[in-house]
């Protein structure tokens, strides 16, 4: 299978296949805006593919460019898949990305951030600064989707999101259900894992 990984950093997914013996590095493909993290993972498998992608992200490209179509013709892959990607961009963007990912791919997979995630994201925005917004503190309604920047300022849906140092974006699956019928959620392995969302 050709596999893109969108987002892919240094290429963990390729790691992770590797040693389960489920992916040749011939069939990968990794595009990501971290050039460093490209360079890294060219580096370590020579014989995958690695793509600069300069796109706009809140958090890790703000000079980008947005809303910038993929380098790739249609149906190139068989899978393309994005983890921890779109827990950390616009739902605007999100919203171009699942575009973008079915257009060249068959099979979409992207995690995403829903309300069951919650607590494990207060205890990691707790352990990296020292403390958290009350709203992250007590429960809320989520009936469509919340933005978080930098563990103490909250952004809400009627916002414009800022360029920012972090930011987590947290959905409602039933109204991200509703919004994208097509779309199947998968719930995520454990409590450690974000739920996946799957296109066909």
């Amino acid at each position: 299978m050709k596999i893109l990984d969108y987002g892919g950093n240094m290429g963990n997914i390729l790691q992770d296949g590797i040693d389960a013996d489920q992916i040749d590095p011939a069939d990968y493909t990794c595009i990501d805006v971290d050039k460093q993290a490209l360079a890294y993972g060219r580096e370590c498998f020579p014989e995958a593919t690695w793509i600069h992608y300069d796109r706009f992200n809140e958090v890790y490209n703000t000079d980008g460019k947005e809303y910038l179509k993929f380098p790739f013709e249609d149906s190139t892959f068989d899978i393309a898949c994005a983890y921890s990607v779109h827990s950390h961009a616009s739902y605007e963007a999100f919203k171009f990305d699942l575009l973008e990912l079915k257009r060249v791919s068959n099979v979409v997979a992207t995690s995403f951030v829903d309300i069951r995630f919650i607590d494990i994201l207060r205890h990691k925005r707790q352990k990296e600064y020292e403390k958290v917004a009350l709203e992250w503190r007590r429960p809320f309604p989520l009936e469509t989707y919340r933005y978080y920047v930098n563990g103490t300022e909250i952004y809400y849906t009627k916002d414009e999101i800022p360029k920012c140092d972090y930011l987590i974006t947290c959905y409602n699956r039933v109204w991200l259900k509703n919004e994208h019928p097509e779309i199947t959620i998968v719930a995520p392995f454990n409590s450690h894992h974000q739920a996946m969302l799957v296109l066909k």
